[in-house]
């Protein structure tokens, strides 16, 4: 039975499709091990090197700090030098606390050993230091002789072999993770030449299957007109280049269709852009009116705002609960008070007046009515003399007609008779 060009390709995408999964999943897996390996190596490896380099580096510094404080005779460097010499066994001591962690077990051993020999140089430093201290030199540089001298040798010969034993370890790691890259390499060798082999296979059985279609194809071709009845090419219903035909009519025709609708949506977009443009000179027309309606009202605010605030007598600007909106300089200015700190509080004037006084009450009758309100009250100046002052509570209407504020006049005051 023969088969279709679609079902040999289908046969083909398969093949390829499961060896390339297979040598991704065989490539994720070689790359997450390397991954792991690396990380390992580095965890391991590279975090105690660097702490041996800089455990090293301050041993080294601190046996120069205590050269530099044999060769001086000053008591102020002495201390200076006494207390970097601090500073350099603290870091030490941090170091030694934080080598620990990735070093293998004989590295571990030797690092024992580098702490004790760490804790009698300390000992032995606080000598050297204690003498330097009091002066005498010469016991100082008796003890960096004979007692530091020795353990910054042992300490650094001891730092020596946990360096080769660390890098020992990280070379074994190396050469593990080029085993296991080679493995990769391998595995990866197999699987293309196995590929290779299915692929190959594959294309021989097709061109083996085209061969035959194409040679019964020939031979129905050659026997037309020729025999007394045409010789069947056996591929009758399943004629891949008629199907190819019909795919490409097929093709045009939808083509030609989304060509029509692309015409039309086109003509559609560009009606609705023409639509958008203008609605856009619009909003940015209203949005300029509206930017010169605010400059305008901005200014007009200001304005008002100003001339309330330069206002010759005293004006207060009170909302419907009796707080202070807004004052005038001048009513500031003789209440002694800054303008935070009177609004949203009663005027010190009906604050004391309006609990045990009718007159407060019949202001905010009227005002609340939309009627002016006007009256004199006596009060006590500054002498102690009796005064009397004039005031007037407008209502302020707002843009609905409703009163909204109450605008409180207080002119100037005259002795009272």
């Amino acid at each position: 039975m023969a088969l279709s060009l679609r079902q040999v390709a289908t046969a083909v995408a398969v093949a390829v499709a499961g060896l390339l999964v297979a040598m991704l999943v065989l490539g994720e897996w070689a790359i997450g091990d390397g991954g792991r390996r690396q990380r390992e190596l580095a965890d391991s490896t590279m975090f105690p090197l660097a702490r041996i380099g800089d455990l090293y580096h301050v041993l080294t510094r601190t046996r120069l700090h205590e050269g530099e404080l044999l060769r001086t005779d000053r008591e102020s460097p002495v201390l200076e030098i006494v207390e970097r010499i601090t500073e350099d066994v603290g870091e030490v001591t941090q170091l030694l606390d934080g080598i620990e962690q990735g070093l293998p077990t004989a590295g571990r051993d030797e690092l024992f050993g580098i702490v004790e020999q760490w804790r009698r140089y300390r000992v032995d430093l606080d000598r050297v230091t204690e003498a330097a201290r009091q002066g005498d030199f010469d016991q100082a540089a008796r003890y960096v002789h004979f007692l530091t001298g020795p353990r910054f040798t042992a300490i650094v010969a001891q730092l020596e072999r946990l360096h080769e034993d660390v890098a020992g370890r990280m070379g074994s790691s190396l050469q593990v993770a080029a085993e296991a890259r080679s493995r990769f390499r391998w595995i990866l060798a197999v699987a293309a030449l196995a590929g290779i082999v299915i692929v190959a296979t594959v294309a021989g059985v097709f061109v083996a299957v085209a061969r035959g279609r194409i040679a019964r194809l020939q031979r129905a071709l050659a026997s037309l007109g020729t025999a007394e009845e045409d010789v069947a090419a056996g591929i009758a219903g399943r004629d891949e280049i008629a199907e190819l035909a019909a795919l490409v009519d097929a093709a045009r025709l939808r083509l030609d269709q989304q060509q029509r609708q692309a015409a039309e949506l086109l003509q559609l977009a560009e009606g609705r852009e023409v639509e958008r443009v203008r609605d856009l000179r619009r909003t940015r027309a209203d949005l300029r009116r509206e930017r010169r309606a605010c400059k305008d009202l901005d200014a007009r605010h200001r304005l008002l705002s100003d001339a309330l605030e330069q206002c010759p007598v005293d004006l207060v600007l009170l909302d419907l609960r009796g707080n202070v909106v807004h004052a005038s300089r001048r009513y500031l200015q003789r209440e002694s008070k800054r303008l935070g700190e009177v609004v949203g509080k009663r005027p010190a004037l009906i604050a004391e007046r309006e609990d045990r006084d009718s007159l407060f009450e019949k202001m905010w009758t009227m005002v609340l009515s939309g009627t002016p309100w006007q009256s004199t009250i006596e009060n006590a100046a500054d002498d102690g003399r009796p005064h009397r002052e004039s005031l007037r509570a407008i209502p302020v209407r707002g843009a609905d007609g409703i009163v909204s504020h109450a605008l409180l006049i207080r002119e100037a005051s005259d002795p009272a008779p």
